[in-house]
């Protein structure tokens, strides 16, 4: 099994605009993600932080739709920062269902 890793985000105010500013300091290619920041991703996206659901979706009818899980899973995540832009492709985490597993689209 890979590593898991850190992806390590920081908000900065900028002194000249007096505006929050996210920056990426760290991030691996593997990382395991919360529900909170997917679920922030996907009910009040904004320009740092959105999912991406244009790939395929795996849909099964044994759960809530309304709850979006079809959504959650083979999406793409964008974390935007001011000094670098990652993605993470979501799928579930195999024995959790408070986390997600993030990895770097091939």
């Amino acid at each position: 099994m890979a590593t898991v890793g850190e992806c390590k985000l920081r908000r900065q105010r900028n002194e000249r605009t007096w505006v929050d500013e996210l920056h990426i300091d760290h991030a691996d290619p593997h990382v395991l993600i919360t529900a909170e920041i997917i679920d922030e991703a996907i009910y009040r996206p904004n320009e740092m932080l959105w999912m991406d659901f244009s790939n395929e979706q795996t849909c099964f009818d044994d759960h809530e739709h309304s709850n979006l899980h079809c959504f959650r899973l083979r999406s793409i995540l964008h974390i935007k920062a001011v000094n670098r832009e990652v993605l993470y492709r979501i799928t579930p985490h195999p024995g959790r269902t408070d986390v997600f597993e993030g990895r770097w689209p091939d």
